[in-house]
């Protein structure tokens, strides 16, 4: 489903002109340089990219299509076109097994290191305990992860496992694509890709950015980490009582 923004604002062409306006190398109705456009677009995926490692800044967590899991095996690769084919995750929200017999079993998320640190990792019982997730290097040709499972499923019964992963907000590629972000973020991406180009336009001036720009990039970041804001609930088990 792609999400468009409003009648005004519908392509990507729409956000860069918007900010060589903001930033006052562009009057309006004048016509956009394809070399200038490119060079606005670098700046605002670099721009995209940080927002991606920003908890607050990305959209909600979506949820894998739930994957059966195969008897014995205890790592899966996950990115697109692998094993749990869905975009590589940042981080895994939560997960957790159905068996065949409808029952949920809730996974605890741990580091690669806690996983690392189990004695006996080719240890099998039903259900999986444990799920931990090794995102890879920070470079890779194919964005790829891994997730391992603690201890290893046996046979006894179908896992199917279900988990909500927060991933990469994706790049803008060609000026004439379809915005794929919500409405909230158009004046976000506007006046905070402002504020990320004004330099590279200003700097022989030393002019400062404005005030105004600065503050509704402020502004309109913060509108969105409310958006994205989720209540975290926690909870102490303690221990039966003899």
């Amino acid at each position: 489903v792609v999400i468009k923004f409003s009648k005004e604002v519908g392509y990507v062409k729409d956000i860069i002109e918007s900010i060589a306006e903001e930033i006052g190398i562009l009057r309006a109705n004048e016509p956009l340089q394809s070399v200038l456009a490119n060079r606005l677009l670098r700046a605002l995926n670099m721009l995209i990219g940080s927002w991606s490692a920003e908890n607050l800044m990305t959209l909600a967590d979506i949820e894998i299509t739930p994957f059966a899991l195969t008897p014995n095996v205890y790592q899966y690769s996950i990115g697109t076109g692998q094993t749990i084919n869905v975009g590589k995750p940042l981080v895994i929200g939560e997960a957790y097994l159905i068996d065949a017999s409808n029952i949920t079993w809730p996974l605890d998320i741990e580091t690669k290191e806690q996983w690392d640190a189990h004695e006996d990792k080719l240890y099998v019982v039903a259900p999986p305990e444990r799920l931990a997730y090794d995102p890879g290097s920070t470079q890779q040709a194919s964005p790829i992860g891994i997730l391992y499972f603690y201890p290893i499923p046996d046979g006894s019964t179908v896992y199917t496992l279900h988990a909500r992963i927060q991933t990469y907000l994706t790049s803008l590629v060609n000026l004439g694509d379809n915005i794929t972000f919500p409405d909230q973020y158009y004046r976000a991406l506007v006046f905070n890709g402002a504020k990320e180009c004004w330099g590279k336009y200003h700097n022989e001036n030393n002019d400062p950015i404005p005030a105004t720009i600065m503050s509704i990039a402020r502004e309109s970041k913060r509108t969105i980490e409310t958006l994205n804001w989720r209540r975290i609930v926690a909870g102490v088990e303690l221990p039966k009582a003899k």
